[in-house]
């Protein structure tokens, strides 16, 4: 009796097994006679990344949104105090800042150094002198630099052109005029390409291939009276200049900036005024934004900007004795 039921169970085992066999064969075959119908074949394989075509185009927006997240902390304050400049015709032929502006936006100088740095090198900005104080440069964007003198290498040689179809009685004349004008478009090609801030009498007669001395002064003459170059201090005993924008009455108007603020600062019974104060007031003498001329002084450190409870205050450097009379 006892060998009965487990003949019973055992065969309700085997029979079990094959109808487990048999489905799961079937099930197989099904799947891979119509794989196209898998459900789990096309929900792995759409979470598989594409490889990307780099003939694609990415939109102009994402474009500029993507190079706004890669660029440096310094190159961001650069654009933005860029778009403070004046639009006052006449000023500068492109938007330029000083360079201690960028520190009242960056206030880690020696970061601002090394990303600066980085820029020039890269040829993203360029750096000459401003002629507004000891140690003070200007700072502008490159393809702004090169369009200029690009322009300029354009406009001198349309004149070139047009002088040598006069007639030969002006020959004497022209022939003068248009050695002028050939070295002023050798020296844009000079400028776009250089890096230094300063250049040698010599090299700058061996880089532009000048035999004739008088051809070389009257270049000079040109470029020192034009704002291009500006006479610096002999350097081993050589001329040096160095290379600089026809800003001059940018320069004035920086100038009379700061002697306005200081003179308003200086009115005041403690020398200092709360920055949203000093930002509401118009310069008279000068057409620079009160905004640009207050990071100049702040950024240069002839002013002191504390925070108060009221708000940023601007405070004169002048000694605690004078300070509280």
């Amino acid at each position: 009796m006892s060998s009965q039921p487990k003949k019973k169970k055992r065969r309700l085992a085997d029979e079990t097994k094959t109808f487990n066999h048999n489905h799961t064969s079937s099930s197989y075959t099904t799947a891979s006679s119509t794989p196209t119908t898998s459900t789990t074949s096309t929900s792995t394989n759409s979470f598989i990344p594409q490889p990307i075509d780099p003939n694609t185009t990415m939109d102009p927006e994402d474009e500029a949104f993507a190079n706004s997240i890669l660029i440096s902390d310094t190159h961001a304050a650069i654009r933005f105090l860029l778009n403070e400049f004046p639009a006052q015709v006449g000023l500068s032929p492109f938007p330029i800042i000083l360079k201690h502006q960028i520190y009242t936006i960056v206030t880690d100088r020696s970061i601002v150094e090394k990303e600066l740095d980085a820029l020039l090198q890269e040829r993203i900005v360029r750096r000459f002198d401003s002629a507004t104080g000891r140690g003070e440069c200007f700072i502008c964007m490159n393809d702004k630099y090169v369009q200029h003198f690009q322009n300029m290498s354009s406009t001198h040689q349309n004149q070139k052109n047009k002088k040598n179809k006069k007639n030969k009685n002006e020959k004497n004349a022209s022939t003068t005029t248009t050695a002028l004008s050939k070295l002023i478009v050798q020296f844009c090609t000079l400028a776009i390409t250089n890096r230094s801030v300063d250049i040698t009498r010599m090299d700058l007669e061996e880089r532009l291939n000048v035999s004739n001395k008088s051809e070389l002064n009257a270049l000079i003459r040109y470029l020192t009276g034009s704002g291009y170059l500006s006479m610096r201090t002999q350097r081993m005993q050589q001329e040096c200049y160095i290379f600089s924008l026809p800003c001059v009455s940018l320069v004035k108007n920086i100038l009379n900036g700061r002697k306005e603020m200081l003179a308003i600062l200086k009115r005041k019974k403690f020398h200092e005024l709360l920055q949203s104060k000093l930002l509401s007031l118009s310069l008279k003498k000068s057409c620079m934004r009160t905004r640009s001329v207050l990071r100049d002084l702040v950024g240069s450190d002839t002013v002191i900007k504390v925070n108060t409870t009221s708000g940023p205050l601007i405070r004169s450097r002048v000694s605690k004795k004078t300070n509280r009379k």
